[in-house]
């Protein structure tokens, strides 16, 4: 029998006076690891039995000495061969199993609402001002400061 399980993460990279949003995807097949990392850098990871058995990256510089750029769309669409899921198909599956915060919140039992992070994320947080509950571990989700 085949064990999967799915991780999705979001959070932020870079310099703290100009921080990059980033999603990162994580594909578990019996005790192989399947990573793709989307944000500043784009690059795929497999890894087996704590092994690497391969890393590709988006180089920023074509005249980089390591050798020629993988594209963007090279490197996602490897990730998927691996995986045997689109991001689209792998986004609704985490989300199917794990959810969306449902109900009010924590702190107060008053209503959720949503509101845009950084491009492309959502949140969700309770607007009152003495909470300042964040939901950042459900996917498509981002805690901002």
């Amino acid at each position: 029998m085949v064990k999967r399980h799915m991780s999705q993460e979001h959070g932020t990279e870079g310099p703290d006076y100009d921080p990059y949003s980033y999603t990162q995807y994580k594909m578990y097949v019996d005790d192989k690891v399947f990573t793709l990392h989307i944000g500043l850098d784009v690059w795929a990871a497999a890894q087996e039995s704590g092994l690497l058995m391969y890393k590709m990256s988006f180089l920023n510089h074509p005249m980089d000495p390591r050798g020629p750029r993988n594209t963007e769309t090279d490197i996602i669409a490897q990730w998927e061969k691996d995986v045997g899921l689109t991001i689209e198909q792998f986004s609704k599956a985490y989300e199917r199993v794990h959810g969306r915060p449902k109900g009010g919140c924590p702190t107060c039992g008053g209503p959720l609402e949503s509101g845009s992070g950084y491009v492309g994320e959502e949140v969700i947080y309770c607007p009152k001002s003495t909470c300042g509950v964040v939901w950042s571990e459900v996917p498509s989700l981002s805690m901002i400061a």
